[in-house]
C-alpha cells in the first residue's frame, strides 16, 4: 500500500516509523484481532452478525491456534524475506497435515521486481527476479492461462497517482521455489507485460482476479475521499488496454472494526479457486461462494453470490491471501506493520477447516 520511496532497509523503517495514522491505531485499537465465528450472508451488503472478536497482542513468533472452528498455523518471515510483502499463492506442497509447502509473494515496493517463495516455517527457498523491470508498487498476485499452460501474473496496480497500470506474467514452471532456507534458489526470467489504463482518474488497486480468457479483474481500493462510496470491479482485456467499470459493490462491515477505522473497510488483496472468491480487508476475511460451484468460468459476478465474513489472524497489516487446496482453508500474509508492532518482520497464517 505504499506510494513509492525507494528499496532499502532503512527506507522501510523510516516509512514504518512515520505512519502517524498506523501511531493513532496502536494507540487505540490495540494490537491485534482475533474473530472467534464465522457468519453467513445470502448476498445483503448489510453487516453480518455472529461474529465476535477481541484485540490482542500478535502471536508468538511460530504458534498453533484456534480460531473459531479454524486451527491456525502461524509463522514470522525470515528476516530476509519482504517485509511488505502483498499477494500471496500457495504453490504446490506434500505436507501431510495439509499445510502446503511452498508459498509466493512479492515486495510492493518500488525497484526491481523478484517473486519470494517462502515455506511452511516462513524461511525464504527461492527468488525469481523478473529481467529488466523495475516495479512501481506491485500488490497482487494470481494464477491464469497463458500459451506456456499456467502462468504467474503479477499485478503492479497500486499507487494512486498514475493513469496507466501494468500486468506482468511468466509460467509458473519457471518460478523457482525448490530451494532450502541454507541455500534458495534463484533464476532470473523475462515477463510478458501488459499496460492497462483507468477509465476515470487515476485508482488505486490491490485485488487481481484472471479470468478464463486471460483478462482481468481488478478490485480497487477507494481512496479517502472515495471511501463511502462503492467498491468498484474493474475488467481489462488479455494483452491490455483500457479498463472498464464491471459494476459496484458495497463490502460487508467488519463486526469488530480495528484498522479500518483509520483506513476504511478496503480490499487489500483478492484470490479465487473453483467454488469461491476470498477479498481481504484490513480486519476481516470476506468469503463469496458460487452456488453453481464453478466460481472460475464467471469470476466477475462474485459481488452477487452469497458471502459470510471468515475470521482474519491477528495481522499487523494482512495484504496477500490465498485458498488452500482443500477449498476450505485460505493463507494470509502480513506486512511487518508500523513502528510499535511486536515484530519487524512480515508473518505468514495459515486457517485449515476442521
Amino acid at each position: 500500500m505504499r506510494a513509492p520511496t525507494g528499496r532499502g532497509s532503512s527506507s522501510r523503517t523510516a516509512r514504518r516509523s512515520a505512519h502517524p495514522r498506523w501511531a493513532t491505531f496502536l494507540a487505540v485499537c490495540g494490537m491485534g484481532l482475533s474473530a472467534c465465528t464465522a457468519s453467513t450472508n445470502t448476498g445483503d451488503p448489510s453487516p453480518p452478525t455472529g461474529l465476535s472478536a477481541s484485540a490482542s497482542a500478535p502471536a508468538a513468533p511460530t504458534s498453533a491456534e484456534t480460531d473459531g472452528s479454524f486451527a491456525v498455523h502461524a509463522v514470522d518471515l525470515a528476516a530476509d524475506a519482504p517485509d511488505e510483502a502483498s499477494g500471496l499463492l500457495v504453490l504446490p506442497g506434500t505436507a501431510a497435515t495439509g499445510v502446503p509447502g511452498r508459498y509466493l509473494t512479492v515486495d510492493d515496493d518500488d525497484g526491481p521486481l523478484e517473486l519470494v517463495a517462502v515455506d511452511e516455517a516462513g524461511a525464504v527457498v527461492g527468488r525469481t527476479r523478473v529481467a529488466d523491470v523495475d516495479a512501481v508498487n506491485p500488490e497482487a498476485l494470481a494464477l491464469g492461462p497463458c500459451p506456456a499452460g499456467t502462468c504467474v501474473y503479477i499485478g503492479d496496480i497500486g499507487f494512486t497517482q498514475r493513469r496507466t497500470i501494468v500486468v506482468h506474467r511468466l509460467p509458473l514452471d519457471k518460478v523457482t521455489a525448490d530451494g532450502t532456507a541454507a541455500e534458495p534458489a534463484r533464476a532470473t526470467i523475462p515477463v510478458e507485460s501488459w499496460r492497462f489504463r483507468w477509465p476515470d482518474d487515476a485508482q488505486d488497486a490491490e485485488g487481481m482476479l484472471i479470468e478464463p480468457d486471460g483478462s482481468v479483474l481488478l478490485v480497487d481500493k477507494p481512496s479517502r475521499k472515495r471511501q463511502a462510496e462503492p467498491t468498484r470491479l474493474y475488467r481489462g482485456p488479455a494483452g491490455g488496454g483500457d479498463l472498464q467499470v464491471l459494476t459496484e459493490f458495497t463490502l460487508p462491515a467488519p463486526t469488530a472494526p480495528l484498522r479500518t477505522l483509520v483506513t476504511g473497510n478496503v480490499v487489500t488483496d483478492a484470490a479465487a479457486d473453483d467454488r469461491r472468491v476470498l477479498l481481504l480487508t484490513y480486519d476481516q476475511v470476506i468469503e463469496y461462494t458460487d452456488p453453481a460451484g464453478d466460481a472460475r468460468s464467471h469470476l466477475a459476478d462474485f459481488p452477487s453470490w452469497p458471502h459470510r465474513n471468515l475470521p482474519l489472524p491477528p495481522s499487523a497489516q494482512a495484504e496477500g491471501i490465498a485458498p488452500t487446496p482443500d477449498g476450505c482453508g485460505y493463507a494470509v500474509v502480513s506486512e511487518a506493520g508500523p513502528s510499535g508492532w511486536d515484530s519487524p518482520v512480515g508473518r505468514l497464517s495459515i486457517s485449515s477447516c476442521p
